[in-house]
């Protein structure tokens, strides 16, 4: 049940609907343990709930995914009253022996050997309401998972904290004024601690728009135009010219490895 988790369960269990409760769950997802990091893109009628950025464990890995998927599914089923239903589930393994099993765990068409890990389902049902919706409750305990991030923040490294801001951040938000500023540091002292992790916010900053227009042009039906102005470029040649750095190809190669 969700109190098994928590304050972090508590938060989703009073929360006024099932977009809250998401919302709550990917906000604070590293207060139960930082496997990955989970989105939410709402495309019209399609709600596609993402997993990316997942801790690389070797052979492990694909049992780890399983054990997310299914607790993410589980859980919010139990919120609901079974009423969470999934439209389809992309994984980025090979299918396993007997990968029958999926379809009967998940209900809904499995799909093996994707460039993405992946849930979708109705829009709709973030409207669902919560039976033990309580603003009180949720705010409270929002609080305290903001407390427990904040310790856990000071133990990632500063690479892990300038992408997880970036990320959050709208296209306009994603410089290094503003991305340091929320982490309450100056500029130039972040720079400092980026190059002491051999790295620099340019570097972080292409990495994150690198992996967001790989995974809009891989399973999104968006144009380059779109997907350009998205991620905050102003002429599209420019965003084909850096994704050509990034990647060595055109944005087209990715565009074209569909479902």
């Amino acid at each position: 049940m969700p109190h098994h988790h928590g304050v972090w369960g508590y938060a989703m269990q009073t929360s006024a609907n099932l977009g809250q409760a998401l919302c709550i769950f990917n906000q604070y997802f590293d207060v139960v343990g930082p496997i990955a990091k989970q989105m939410i893109q709402v495309e019209g009628k399609l709600a596609r709930w993402i997993s990316k950025d997942i801790l690389p464990l070797g052979i492990g890995r694909r049992v780890a995914v399983e054990e997310m998927l299914s607790g993410n599914f589980t859980l919010f089923r139990q919120l609901t009253e079974q009423k969470f239903e999934l439209q389809a589930l992309y994984v980025d393994y090979e299918a396993p022996t007997g990968f029958e099993a999926y379809e009967e765990l998940f209900q809904c068409p499995v799909y093996f050997e994707q460039n993405r890990v992946e849930m979708r389902f109705d829009a709709s049902l973030l409207n669902l309401r919560m039976r033990y919706s309580d603003p009180e409750t949720v705010r409270v305990c929002e609080e305290s998972c903001i407390k427990l991030l904040e310790k856990i923040s000071s133990r990632k490294s500063i690479v892990e904290r300038v992408r997880q801001v970036i990320y959050e951040s709208s296209c306009d938000e994603r410089d290094i004024n503003t991305v340091s500023g929320k982490l309450c540091v100056s500029s130039r002292t972040l720079r400092r601690q980026l190059s002491k992790e051999k790295s620099t916010f340019r570097t972080v900053l292409n990495e994150v728009l690198k992996s967001v227009a790989i995974d809009y042009l891989s399973s999104t039906d968006l144009s380059v135009d779109e997907i350009s102005y998205l991620l905050g470029y102003s002429e599209t040649s420019n965003f084909r010219h850096a994704f050509k750095v990034w990647t060595g190809q055109n944005p087209s190669y990715y565009h074209t490895k569909g479902e």
